[in-house]
């Protein structure tokens, strides 16, 4: 990642560097493999997780 500084001082610009976009790349289907691996632990419960997350995250700002 690079960080830029842009004109309005208020503002910070990241960019992916190329080194990162290639690991990203690499990233992306492994973890939509550990997605499907997940859904196919949890069948049924898939849903229920991913609300009750939600739900837990809202206590984060307080």
């Amino acid at each position: 990642m690079r960080l830029h500084t842009s004109d309005d001082r208020r503002e910070r610009v990241i960019e992916l560097t190329a080194k990162g976009r290639s690991a990203l790349a690499s990233a992306k289907p492994l973890w939509a493999k550990a997605q499907q691996t997940m859904r196919q632990l949890l069948g049924d419960k898939t849903e229920l997780l991913f609300e009750l997350a939600t739900e837990l995250n809202k206590f984060r700002s307080l």
